[in-house]
């Protein structure tokens, strides 16, 4: 038998034996059993108890279908948008703009299909008079059920009538009723199609194949009345009765369900309902017709349904099909195809009559950007009453995909049907298109709308008001498509990138991260900047000269109504300017020209009336007259100062004849009052001139810092704020000071620098009489103070204060002029509106929005830093289409003055880089200060004319994109046509095409110095797919020059040429590189004497390794099919790095994404860490890390990453969520403004603003959550339809607590379902069998949390506290309230207990679900 020889250590010395290889193998077998039993023997690791909380930041802006319906009362327009699980109601203007109602966002299942159910829209001429009972609207409709309801079909086999009901606050509730659908295979399941009777006395649901459903409904009239019966009728519990009266099934063997509308009845006999079906049997379309009688039934031998047709054969010319039209007058409808529409007639007869019309489109804008052509995805008919002018003719406007819009007008009588083109929307378009109910005159526009599919939608317009502007146009500007509004889609989201964007221009550093998406595809793509807050879109601009340095700005009345004059201060000047309604164009004042005194810096300015304007200066205050015959300000009364007492602050407000003026006289600061008398001419004084008039004066212990009128039930108070971080109230009722107030502001911040208000307003409450001053503080703070008034003390007390960070520089609060309990904060590059309200049960709310101003020329505006802001004063609008300067907003950044709009929805608000290409991935480079996109770039070639059909080739381009949106166009086109091409390709600095059939998977940016030299290397993985399908792939080494116009120049310096596509990179060190080529992780290491890429280790991955990222020594990696893979570098026998696995998940999942997180230290950690025998050997314990995976399935699973060494190197999965859509990103960043992070107790708030260095590690720059109960708040995910979640690590104590109130939310809802009362008895075994009884779904899914579920039912009811008190008090037992207030008291910080622990708690509970819920943008 062979030996070896070997070294062995006998009694101290090493001696050499042979040995034979079976024993050689024994000893290793046996020392292989021996560690494995070591590792066998130690007890398993204890793992934490952490939870996920998800919640939804951004819904999907993807719209199926838009639905113009009066769905809360018959005065209300509404358009009613319907996405895939969710619905939104809006309210469409007079002037065509729409405005947010609400949105119901729980059903719990996909929207199928969706139709309006109700009395037909009839134009105002009919509106003074009572129709039939079927007939239209009447002025006399009962408010128990709106003129019209939403009839819906869900996945989950459910019909669903929905309406919404509006109180008088204008609060609106979501009535609802379901239905059952019969549950067969998928294919023979109702609610594929779904179709309305024009007079609602049935409806259609079928399947996708062979059945359908036909269900007879009550009259509107019939319904109502039966409300009306029962009088009990729960409105807010969502709950009513259904139309339905009599069901039944058809059923069409071996037939696919193409299309399905009901048709109008033959004008004699308006009793007839007529159903069409049209079917695809054995490969050929064909028709049915059904028809019954209204007042008859459809069951049993007595059914009066008559099959007209029974599969009738359409011709081939119409055997695709791509919608039906029904007209209104009659049966007859128009059969739509893509180069046809067909008109059939006499259908009732048997004997259908065809007419057909060819129409021919223009080509499409991008002709290329399909293999086929555009084709028809939707019809809407105008709201015009033709009937009114004794026609019967039909306008129709059909929409093709690429936004070309037709129109067609039916002509029954003679039976034709012209086609004509109507114009082209800026948007691709699917089947989300309408005509909104503006106006039924034919004076009035026509007004449609279309929700972009992959692209932004539109609000246009076709015409003009009849009472609109006077300008003569000719018929083709007409005609012509009038752009009123967009409507936003950053759907399809490819890639998502959180950054702070470090090195890109801007006037102040960015306080937080910002979310950057591809967006949208050719030629409508972007790169989105996720936003969210209010609108404000810009109207006007112009360049201002010498406006840096601004103080203040005042907007004045221009009497002629012509438009608006705005006074700028500067420290050494004033300047005046006017801005014209009509051309927006602002002009600049001079001095000769008005009597205002410009060379000096303006303390106040205001217009009192009608008559008289203000300004006060250093040395004067200046009275000056206005009226429309002479616009200019005239002086008529100026009062000079003395020179020893100059005046440092002043106030003035219009709706008292006061002015309070703050002066200095050597060391001693002083308020002067005095009253506005105007000439007496009644006592016949008719040369007296109007006048200030001194009442009174009280000395000031220190400089004002801010000196302002406000109101108290309509009497006049001065707020003054001084250098010593004084707050003083002083009353002016009696014509004299009287302090009522006194506030000391703490001195805790900046090394004892006082925190002084600079300004102020205030909010209050008319319903409540309540009032908050609203304090603007240096240090960047908004200091709130909730008054309460005395009844026997003339004093005011402050009864609460609250502190809400805003950015780094001084605050400054400016009053809304329109809402008296808004105000507009601007703080650096931070611009926003604080809304005080108050719930129903009074706990007061500060709701702070992001302002975001939004230019239509220029989509990819940056936000301009603010630092002046003014609100213009309401002036009514003339007609719909004048634009009126009321409640605008006058802002200057910089030098540039900007006039917008501001919107009452709070809402996202994208920036949008508009590219011409498809980007698919994204990475933001710090060093380029440029993003760095991978796009697909489609190009058309013609072909031959022998052969007249051309091709269009793919190929992905590597672009360099201007993050600041500033285009370079040294070398545009003047042509109106390239413009926007231009600018297109101006934001782009420089690109590099790759070859045919290759994409982009992954970038990496490479760093490295060798002495005094640099080198920067964009490193590209791509992905090829062969002539025979085979892939291959390459990794590219790029360099990137730029110029000094900023124009970049790709060089190609290396490329390796691999055998698969090598689908993810990350850098390890500065040395050392990891990327995956298919199957396989390889480790690469640079050598610098041989400048070259040596391969260093490979690891072998079950499936394709998609996603690589580092942290730490560890190296995770994403799976195709068997989830995350975690693996280090170890050293091999000869000392050399190899990669070794470390752990992996022990399930399998198809990956999409995953994210490493570092937690922080957690208090199950510290415990064990206690309870261990101390010993100075015993190292500490590492940062627990977890890995969140989101996979193809929905769920988000979250791993924690093993701390020892076991004998498995599986990693525990410790929380798992099920979530509507899947998350293909996940991304991690400070991206929650300050005011969203947390309100401080003090005005320490430096933890909140955290600057910005390329240098830092992420979990370096990222800090805890300030929140109890919050271990990480800052997770987002994306999903490729554009939603946008946000996920929160909970510890154990904050999990349970809402992990409870979620299954008692979930466990009363569904027994409400079931027994449709709305409280009933809980049990405590009924919650915790439902938090904690499987039901077939893993443990760890226990640990998620919904916060959706918990916002919709208690933090964003309007009254909170009551929902919550109600949820624990009406049907739970008592030991379910014991146990909570048990695990409440525990968990959150109360005084000492009393009577009203469990008030305080129930208070505290809702407060902290506040701050966990909050949104993170």
């Amino acid at each position: 038998m062979d030996s070896v020889a070997t070294s062995v250590l006998v009694d101290g010395q090493w001696v050499t034996q042979h040995v034979t290889v079976e024993e050689v193998l024994r000893n290793e077998r046996q020392k292989t059993e021996a560690a494995a039993k070591s590792r066998q023997q130690k007890p398993p690791e204890p793992t934490p108890a952490l939870g996920l909380l998800s919640r939804t930041v951004l819904r999907s802006p993807i719209i199926n279908w838009i639905i113009p319906a009066r769905v809360r009362h018959k005065d209300f327009n509404d358009v009613v948008f319907i996405g895939e699980d969710f619905l939104y109601i809006k309210e469409i203007g007079s002037d065509g703009h729409l405005s947010h109602v609400a949105s119901k966002t729980d059903f719990g299942s996909r929207i199928r299909a969706a139709r309006c159910f109700g009395e037909p829209r009839k134009p105002a001429y009919y509106s003074q008079l009572k129709t039939e009972e079927n007939g239209g609207l009447e002025d006399e409709t009962s408010d128990a059920i709106p003129p019209q309801i939403i009839v819906l079909t869900l996945e989950s086999q459910k019909v669903v009538f929905l309406y919404a009901h509006q109180d008088a606050a204008g609060c609106v509730t979501f009535v609802q009723s379901t239905t059952p659908l019969p549950l067969v295979s998928f294919m023979e399941s109702p609610g594929k199609h779904l179709a309305v009777d024009p007079k609602s006395r049935a409806i259609a649901i079928s399947a996708t194949e062979e059945l359908f459903l036909i269900y007879t409904t009550k009259s509107m009239a019939a319904w109502r009345m039966e409300l009306r019966s029962h009088p009990h009728t729960d409105l807010q519990s969502a709950s009513f009765s259904t139309p339905k009266v009599e069901e039944r099934a058809f059923k069409v063997d071996k037939s696919v369900i193409l299309k399905m509308e009901f048709l109008s009845p033959v004008a004699g006999d308006p009793d007839r309902v007529v159903l069409l079906v049209l079917l695809s049997i054995g490969g050929r379309t064909k028709m049915s017709c059904y028809e019954w009688d209204a007042n008859s039934t459809i069951l049993g031998p007595q059914s009066s349904v008559i099959v007209r047709l029974d599969k009738y054969p359409l011709d081939s010319e119409d055997s695709h099909p791509l919608f039906v039209i029904p007209l209104r007058q009659s049966p007859d409808f128009l059969l739509v195809g893509e180069h046809i529409i067909t008109l059939y007639q006499d259908i009732l007869t048997g004997s259908p009559r065809r007419i057909k019309t060819n129409f021919e489109a223009k080509t499409s804008k991008c002709s290329g950007s399909s293999r086929r052509r555009p084709l028809l995805t939707h019809w809407a008919r105008t709201a015009r009453n033709w009937e009114t002018e004794g026609k019967l003719d039909e306008s129709i406007y059909l929409v093709r995909e690429d936004g070309t819009v037709l129109y067609a007008v039916v002509h029954p009588n003679a039976s034709t049907v012209v086609v004509m083109s109507a114009g082209q929307l800026n948007c691709t378009v699917d089947s989300a298109f309408a005509s909104l109910d503006i106006g039924f005159s034919l004076m009035s526009p026509d007004v449609l709308i279309a929700a972009g599919d992959m692209s932004y939608g539109e609000v246009i317009k076709i015409g003009h008001w009849s009472k609109g502007s006077q300008k003569i146009i000719t018929r083709t500007e007409t005609m012509e498509f009038e752009y009123i509004e967009s409507l936003p889609n950053w759907a399809p989201l490819m890639d998502t990138v959180v950054s702070r964007l470090p090195g890109v221009k801007s006037k102040y550093e960015r306080s937080r991260d910002t979310i950057l998406t591809t967006s949208g595809r050719a030629p409508y793509s972007s790169i989105s900047e996720i936003r969210h807050g209010l609108n404000a879109r810009i109207w006007a601009a112009a360049e201002l000269s010498d406006s840096l340095g601004n103080t203040g700005m005042w907007a004045l009345l221009d009497p002629t109504g012509e438009g608006v004059f705005f006074l700028v201060s500067h420290p050494w000047q004033t300047r005046l300017y006017h801005l014209s309604i009509r051309s927006m164009e602002v002009s600049e004042i001079e001095e000769q020209n008005c009597d205002l005194e410009l060379n000096r810096e303006t303390f106040v300015a205001c217009t009192l009336n009608l008559e008289w304007a203000v300004q006060v200066t250093e040395n004067a205050l200046h009275l000056l007259s206005i009226s429309p015959e002479n616009p200019q300000f005239r002086l008529v009364n100026r009062q000079d100062f003395p020179l020893d007492r100059p005046v440092r602050a002043a106030t003035v407000d219009r709706r008292w004849p006061l002015i309070v003026l703050a002066s200095r006289q050597g060391s001693e600061f002083s308020l002067e009052l005095q009253h506005f008398v105007e000439p007496d001419d009644e006592n016949g004084s008719s040369n007296a001139t109007p006048s200030f008039v001194f009442r009174a004066r009280t000395p000031l212990s220190a400089e004002p810092t801010c000196v302002q009128l406000v109101g108290i039930r309509g009497r006049p108070y001065v707020f003054v704020g001084t250098r010593n971080a004084e707050l003083l109230l002083f009353s002016l009722v009696g014509g004299d000071f009287v302090l009522v107030l006194k506030k000391q502001v703490e001195v805790s911040f900046m090394q004892g620098i006082p925190v002084v208000c600079e300004s102020v307003t205030l909010l209050s409450s008319d319903e409540r009489g309540e009032y908050t001053l609203i304090c603007g503080m240096r240090n960047g703070c908004v200091y709130n103070l909730n008054l309460e008034e005395h009844r026997t003390d003339p004093t005011i007390s402050i009864s609460s204060t609250t502190i809400i960070p805003i950015g780094h520089t001084s605050a400054r609060v400016i009053q809304c002029s329109s809402e008296s309990t808004t105000a507009f904060v601007i703080c650096g590059s931070e611009c926003c509106r604080l809304t005080r309200s108050e719930t129903n049960d009074s706990t007061i709310r500060y709701e702070t929005d992001n302002i975001w101003f939004t230019d239509q020329g220029n989509p990819g505006l940056q936000q301009p830093a603010i630092s002046t802001l003014a609100q213009v004063p309401h002036w009514l609008r003339n007609s719909p289409e004048e634009f009126s300067l009321g409640e605008t907003l006058l802002a200057i950044s910089d030098s540039t003055f900007l006039l917008a709009q501001l919107d009452s929805e709070v809402k996202a608000v994208p920036r949008r880089l508009v590219i011409q290409d498809t980007p698919y991935k994204l990475i933001y480079s710090p060093r380029l200060k440029m993003m760095v996109v991978a796009a697909f770039r489609i190009k058309e070639k013609k072909g031959k004319e022998r052969h007249g059909r051309g091709f269009r080739s793919v190929r992905s381009v590597i672009q360099l994109v201007r993050s600041d949106g500033h285009a370079n166009n040294d070398d545009g086109d003047d042509d109106e046509d390239t413009v926007m091409e231009d600018e297109t390709k101006g934001l782009v600095a420089g690109e590099c095409v790759l070859w045919p059939h290759e994409k982009v998977y992954a970038f990496l940016e490479w760093h490295w110095e060798e002495g005094p030299k640099k080198y920067d290397f964009l490193v590209v993985g791509t992905g090829i797919t062969n002539a025979n399908g085979a892939l291959s792939g390459r990794l590219i080494f790029l360099q990137i020059k730029l110029d000094s116009k900023g124009n970049a120049e790709f060089r190609e310096s290396k490329t390796r040429e691999l055998r698969q596509p090598v689908f993810a990179i990350a850098s390890y060190d500065e040395r050392h590189m990891i990327y995956t080529c298919g199957t396989t992780a390889q480790l690469e290491e640079f050598s610098a004497t041989e400048r070259r890429w040596l391969t260093v280790s490979q690891y072998t991955l079950p499936s394709a390794g998609l996603q690589i990222t580092v942290q730490g020594p560890n190296i995770y990696i994403s799976t195709a099919q068997d989830s995350v893979y975690a693996l280090g570098i170890g050293l091999s026998s000869s000392s050399k790095p190899i990669l070794q696995p470390f752990f992996s998940d022990a399930g399998t999942r198809n990956t999409l994404n995953h994210l490493a997180i570092r937690l922080p230290p957690l208090k199950f950690d510290v415990d064990r860490q206690n309870t261990e025998v101390a010993s100075s050997s015993s190292p500490a314990r590492a940062p627990r890390t977890l890995i969140l995976i989101s996979d193809k399935s929905s769920t988000l699973a979250g791993l924690l990453q093993p701390s020892q060494e076991a004998l498995k190197n599986a990693a525990p999965t410790l929380l798992e969520a099920r979530l509507p859509r899947c998350v293909t990103r996940l991304r991690r960043g400070a991206i929650r403004p300050s005011w969203r992070r947390h309100h401080p107790k003090s005005f320490d708030t430096s933890h909140l603003f955290q600057r910005a260095n390329p240098t830092d590690q992420l979990d370096e720059l990222l800090t805890p959550s300030p929140v109890p109960g919050i271990l990480v708040d800052d997770i987002i995910g994306t999903a490729v339809d554009g939603t946008l979640f946000a996920f929160s690590i909970l510890d154990q104590p904050a999990w349970y607590i809402l992990k409870f109130l979620e299954t008692l939310v979930t466990v009363a809802e569904r027994q409400y379902a079931n027994t449709k009362l709305r409280w009933t008895h809980i049990s405590l075994q009924d919650v915790i069998e439902g938090l904690e009884s499987d039901k077939g779904t893993p443990k760890s899914s226990y640990f998620h949390v919904n916060g959706d579920l918990l916002a919709s039912r208690i933090t964003d009811t309007r009254a909170p506290v009551t929902a919550l008190r109600t949820l624990l008090f009406h049907g739970p037992e008592e030991e379910i309230r014991v146990r909570f207030f048990q695990h409440a008291s525990a968990f959150l910080p109360v005084e000492e207990p009393g009577e009203d622990l469990e008030t305080r708690l129930i208070e505290g509970c809702v407060e902290w679900l506040r701050e966990v819920l909050d949104a993170v943008l």
